[in-house]
């Protein structure tokens, strides 16, 4: 697969999104019997606050509530900078840039994401 600013972002709505959703939802299991209205509206409420702004070097991966205050959950290489690849996921330094000493996974590689949860990498 050619990795570009297109397939990346392909990555991070069809593989990255529904990854962090499902650990919400992992992470929020009902108990059995437990009624789930607010659960299943908070689910949908993550799951639709998460958006991403690509910048020249890293797409931002932003989460928010009721659209008030967002924060910044994860950058991913869109230019390989620093020894990084497209696509590695590196964890939120502050909101503008991320933490440069390691990836904590990678778009692209199904495998390397299960360490990368709904509260950050």
């Amino acid at each position: 697969m050619d990795r570009n600013k297109d397939t990346l972002i392909a990555a991070i709505e069809n593989t990255y999104f529904p990854h962090l959703v499902q650990s919400y939802n992992d992470w929020s299991a009902p108990k059995p019997g437990e009624d789930t209205t607010i659960r299943d509206g908070m689910l949908k409420e993550f799951a639709e606050g998460l958006t991403h702004k690509a910048g020249r070097n890293y797409v931002k991966i932003i989460t928010s509530r009721h659209g008030g205050q967002s924060h910044v959950h994860t950058f991913i290489v869109l230019k390989p900078t620093k020894g990084f690849e497209i696509g590695d996921v590196l964890k939120a330094a502050s909101w503008n840039a991320p933490a440069t000493n390691f990836k904590r996974g990678n778009v692209f590689e199904l495998e390397s994401l299960p360490g990368i949860t709904w509260t950050g990498a």
